[in-house]
């Protein structure tokens, strides 16, 4: 009997990859939110861990993402850790709000010291569309696995290394192999050391909650701070960078 259901659930799996080779690429709803943590872990290339946790060491940092594609809006909370691709760390909690064909820095009270509340990170830019992963002319399907326990597939962007990629997004399916929700999503960053070394590292971020919808008004409201904010450090890599993950 555990022969006749492990060959069913190898069976199964095969049907899902056909019906996930058969499917166009993902395209997100017009607005929605979730949230979710970011790993920054050493796993080089980067993988999808099933687990929905990667191999230790890694350092993780909760996060929140918001969309709203008919203002061409998007922020980007990280509560705990910033995302790695500084020259001097990320351990800090930070904001990317892109709004008004601007990207927005926002630092808070564990910032550097030096370092301002708002900086212009990006100018001008805007969100990706909802079409973004098959817009991408690097972007193709790369597997199917489980994350916690729930099917998804991946697709990857051969981004090169020096400029942050490959990009990976993961979206949760269901049993006829239709797109449900987004899963995750990976990319290349620094793991800063103590004495002032970066080592290659990979991002992977997984998703627990994603909510179709407009996102309250206030998420869109830019900070006083940001009135007079100047370009923030480290350009043009940086943009480089950000302009690439999204496609």
């Amino acid at each position: 009997k555990k022969m006749q259901a492990d060959c069913l659930r190898s069976f199964a799996a095969l049907l899902l990859a056909g019906a996930v080779l058969s499917i166009a690429p993902p395209v997100l709803p017009d607005a929605w939110s979730r949230t979710g943590t970011q790993y920054l872990a050493f796993p080089v290339p980067p993988y999808p861990a099933e687990s929905g946790v990667p191999p230790l060491p890694f350092l993780a940092s909760a996060m929140e993402s918001y969309y709203d594609w008919s203002i061409q809006a998007l922020r980007e909370v990280y509560h705990d850790s910033c995302v790695p691709i500084f020259p001097n760390g990320s351990q800090w909690s930070c904001d990317f709000l892109n709004v008004n064909g601007t990207a927005y820095l926002l630092q808070h009270a564990d910032r550097r010291i030096g370092e301002p509340e708002c900086c212009v990170f990006l100018k001008p830019w805007h969100p990706p569309a909802p079409d973004f992963v098959g817009a991408h002319s690097g972007a193709h399907f790369l597997k199917n696995n489980t994350v916690q326990g729930k099917n998804a597939v991946w697709w990857q962007a051969d981004v090169p290394v020096q400029e942050g990629g490959p990009f990976g997004y993961g979206w949760y399916v269901d049993e006829q192999g239709q797109y449900t929700a987004p899963s995750g999503f990976y990319f290349g960053g620094f793991w800063k050391y103590a004495n002032g070394t970066d080592a290659s590292a990979n991002v992977i971020q997984y998703y627990d909650s994603f909510t179709v919808g407009r996102p309250p008004s206030s998420t869109w409201e830019v900070p006083a701070s940001c009135d007079q904010a100047k370009q923030c450090d480290n350009f043009p890599h940086l943009a480089s960078w950000y302009t690439n993950r999204h496609g």
